[in-house]
């Protein structure tokens, strides 16, 4: 299994690397490859089961979309043939239309007031750099409970019908007036979640390793990983656990 961790040095704020920790530790034999900002993506010209981003600064998105938006027709091409991509945070949100400055400031060193995304999938984000939510999240996925971390200045909407990851059950979805969040096309999977995903969520990260035909696997401390995920369902159901913070 070969998995491909696009611009590691920015790509992790918010301890999204714990991502790529774990499918280590769980694929003990997966081939990690790093790709920096200053080199071509593999997946383009190579095979690569899994592409993975995470979040970054709002600095370090627009770099990323300079980055990227010269290979935008490879990127298609895979995406089309079924590359399989995980993308969390507002790493989300370079693979659509733009990103636009909607608060009292305009930050230019940030790309504002316009940042032009890669628009590869048709949705807008408006960012408003002075008004920043945090929240717990709780979700579901193909039957599974889902548990997880926001915390942005942005919120994002569909401008067509395009599939959501997620269906939300607590806590905001692409943008606080919808209960749907992310985007699933083919293999190309996307999320406003942020942090260690997999690490909250083995039963979605064993959902993913099957998708992939992944067949001998096996995650570190099993029986712990899964109980803490089980409370964390619990915890944030309870009506009485605030989710805004």
């Amino acid at each position: 299994m070969k998995i491909e961790y696009l611009f590691p040095e920015i790509t992790g704020i918010f301890g999204d690397h714990a991502n790529i920790d774990i499918l280590k530790r769980t694929v003990p034999n997966a081939e990690i490859i790093s790709t920096s900002l200053n080199s071509v993506p593999r997946f383009i010209s190579e095979d690569i089961d899994l592409v993975y981003m995470g979040s970054m600064t709002e600095l370090s998105q627009k770099i990323v979309i300079e980055r990227l938006k010269k290979h935008k027709k490879d990127i298609v091409k895979e995406i089309e043939a079924g590359q399989n991509f995980l993308v969390t945070g507002n790493a989300l949100e370079i693979f659509g239309n733009g990103i636009k400055d909607v608060g009292k400031f305009v930050f230019e060193e940030n790309g504002g007031p316009f940042l032009e995304g890669l628009g590869i999938f048709n949705f807008d984000t408006e960012r408003d750099m002075i008004n920043k939510y945090n929240s717990l999240w709780l979700g579901e996925y193909e039957g599974e409970k889902l548990t997880g971390l926001r915390s942005q200045f942005t919120r994002s909407f569909y401008r067509e019908d395009i599939e959501p990851l997620f269906k939300v059950l607590r806590g905001p979805g692409l943008n606080e007036n919808i209960s749907i969040e992310g985007i699933k096309y083919k293999g190309f999977r996307a999320t406003y979640t942020l942090g260690p995903l997999f690490i909250m969520n083995p039963n979605f990260l064993e959902k993913l390793l099957d998708d992939l035909g992944v067949e001998e696997y096996s995650i570190p401390f099993r029986d712990s990983i899964f109980l803490a995920h089980e409370e964390r369902v619990k915890e944030y159901s309870n009506p009485e656990t605030g989710y805004l913070y």
